[in-house]
């Protein structure tokens, strides 16, 4: 290799002494207990996509009636991972299917070394077409995972310094890791069932790209060099913030279809990834205690304030791509920047408006309903930042008072379909059902911080806490409303008791809001009143507890339950009507028991206990 006579082979000395250190850092990727979003591939609820997401000129396409989507496992846990099967289908990938790395280079096929190659730093492929063809009896599927040569070479110059080496060797590690999500994908249905043929979309994202997709889950959002050409060193690394936007659309599959409604972003954001940060993967304590239970989504708060901002127009929205004007390339397209600048004062202006132009099929919005959806964005925006969103500001109890006069109109006008009170309702629930999921990324992030830190940051804590707070009183809200009155939202508030009860402890008043104190103390008061027989005392507190719906929380509301339940045991009237609160409540605590850290171990403990004995309590004569 060096003297000329070497070759891109693992047998070869050279070649292993630069690829071990990337394919360690690989295996403790994979390896990692928070891998949460490979669970939600393996075992996540697949769904069809529904047809209105689909764009109609797609309609042709062989897979137009077999998209599907995976989602997340219910519940937020960062030990909900299964490490047990994630191995078992490495150990498939490694046996059964033969899975082997390779060498490609960037000018030709590996597959067909007459035909150009992809421009990728790695890609994954199958034997399928030997396996559609062959004759033999005993032919077998195999998977290779191929790796361009380029991005290694620099590993092999003395003039590389070694902040670059530990950049390169991320930068190799995460390309195979990218391509091991593709492989483990179809490893769960091979042999017994051909390829799956167009991957799945993750959740409402609009690109089917499982690697992109699992990277920005991890990493809440992207990396991409400063350069494109695989052939060059990379100077360094964007992050980028949002996956996906149209300048995604030509990474998946080029068979792959684009969703809409929401459909690919118009914008992204691009930080500058620090040097310290490829320094602090090569570290053991990075994995043992930031990355063990929270992912490295840290990578977002270690990034300067440096940035630039980038805004795509799009002249042909049915090919989905950007044209290179004035005349479209042979090759189909290109994306090319409106502009790339740094905003004023940090503060930028959203030009996200598929949504708003997808809204009742396309017909223009009035004033109110235009409002409701820029409130929409910015509540969304609002989970990925620490920032007081919800301040209880006259601004926002407005914005909140026109989303629920807008769903009201919508339910009253005599003109209003099912369908457009069904859309309108269905982006918004997108929009809070993605929140929810960035505000637990958050949560996750803050706690990893604080692990390698040693302190708290109660601060950032009660931020988040706020932003929990004001989001359940807007969940309750809108529930009452008459055009949301199918919808449930009890899951969306679990989740979000969950995501407090990691920031919270109860025996810490400075990590919690003065509302969380209070409500503890309250329960705590209610609790002892209850064990001293002090009947109406505690019903009183309890009735205290619940009475404002703005800031009372699921777990307070299933406490009060049980210390209902359980004073007035003995007590014939209503006791039917207690009983079925109670069972209803008894499923939440079951969901909330797996989130309790050990200062909530003793409270928890107690409301399982009283669980148990309310439970068999017989009907009193």
């Amino acid at each position: 290799m060096i003297n000329g006579n070497g070759y891109w082979t693992m047998g070869n000395d050279e070649a292993w002494n630069v690829m071990e250190p990337s394919l360690r850092l690989a295996s403790r990727m994979m390896m990692s207990s928070h891998l949460i979003p490979l669970t939600h591939l393996i075992n996540g609820p697949r769904t069809h996509i529904d047809d209105a997401r689909k764009d109609q000129n797609d309609m042709p396409s062989k897979h137009f009636n077999r998209l599907r989507a995976f989602h997340p496992v219910a519940g937020f846990s960062p030990d909900a991972a299964n490490p047990t099967l994630r191995l078992q289908l490495m150990e498939k990938l490694r046996t059964t299917l033969r899975c082997r790395f390779a060498f490609m280079d960037s000018d030709e096929d590996p597959e067909d070394h007459s035909q150009p190659g992809d421009v990728a730093y790695a890609m994954t492929s199958f034997n399928s077409a030997y396996m559609r063809r062959s004759q033999d009896p005993n032919k077998q599927w195999r998977v290779f995972i191929w790796l361009d040569r380029h991005i290694v070479e620099p590993l092999l110059r003395a003039d590389v310094n070694s902040a670059d080496k530990l950049m390169i060797q991320w930068h190799i590690a995460n390309s195979i890791v990218h391509e091991l999500i593709h492989a483990l994908f179809e490893a769960q249905h091979l042999p017994a069932r051909r390829l799956f043929g167009h991957e799945l979309f993750f959740g409402e994202e609009p690109i089917a790209e499982l690697g992109f997709s699992f990277e920005s889950a991890i990493n809440r959002g992207q990396t991409q060099p400063f350069q494109t050409d695989v052939k060059l060193l990379p100077m360094g690394f964007w992050h980028r913030k949002y996956w996906c936007t149209v300048n995604d659309v030509d990474v998946a599959n080029k068979d792959s279809l684009v969703l809409n409604n929401p459909g690919p972003r118009m914008d992204d954001e691009f930080y500058p990834v620090p040097i310290s940060a490829w320094e602090d993967m090569q570290q053991e304590q990075f994995w043992s205690i930031a990355v063990r239970k929270f992912g490295h989504g840290i990578l977002h708060y270690r990034t300067p304030k440096a940035m630039a901002r980038v805004v795509w127009t799009v002249k042909d929205p049915n090919k989905k791509v950007l044209w290179d004007a004035p005349s479209p390339p042979a090759s189909g397209g290109q994306h090319v920047p409106a502009n790339m600048a740094l905003p004023e004062n940090q503060e930028f202006r959203n030009t996200v408006e598929a949504l708003e132009l997808a809204l009742y099929e396309g017909k223009s919005m009035t004033p109110e309903e235009r409002e409701a959806m820029h409130f929409g964005r910015a509540f969304l925006s609002s989970s990925s930042a620490e920032t007081h969103f919800w301040d209880n500001s006259k601004e926002q109890r407005r914005h909140v008072n026109t989303i629920v006069d807008t769903l009201t109109k919508i339910n009253l006008t005599p003109n209003s379909t099912t369908a457009t009170r069904q859309h309108f309702l269905a982006i918004l629930l997108s929009r809070i059902r993605k929140a929810i999921d960035n505000h637990q990324v958050m949560i996750a992030s803050i706690l990893s911080v604080e692990n390698i830190a040693g302190v708290v940051y109660y601060n950032r804590r009660n931020n988040l806490l706020i932003w929990n707070r004001g989001t359940r009183a807007f969940l309750r809200e809108l529930a009452r409303t008459p055009s949301t009155a199918v919808a449930n939202f009890d899951q969306q508030l679990l989740e979000l008791e969950r995501a407090r009860m990691y920031l919270f402890s109860p025996n810490d008043p400075a990590s919690g809001l003065d509302t969380d104190n209070a409500e503890m103390q309250l329960l705590q008061l209610a609790d002892t009143q209850a064990q001293q027989d002090q009947r109406n005392l505690c019903l009183q507190t309890c009735q205290s507890t619940v009475a404002n719906l703005d800031t009372v929380t699921e777990i307070a509301t299933i406490a009060t339950i049980l210390l209902f339940f359980d004073v007035l045991k003995d007590v014939s009237d209503n006791w039917a009507i207690r009983k079925q609160k109670l069972q209803d409540a008894l499923p939440k605590l079951e969901y909330l028991i797996p989130a309790a850290t050990h200062p909530w171990y003793p409270f928890m403990q107690n409301l399982k206990t009283k669980a148990a004995r309310a439970s068999v309590h017989p009907q009193p004569p």
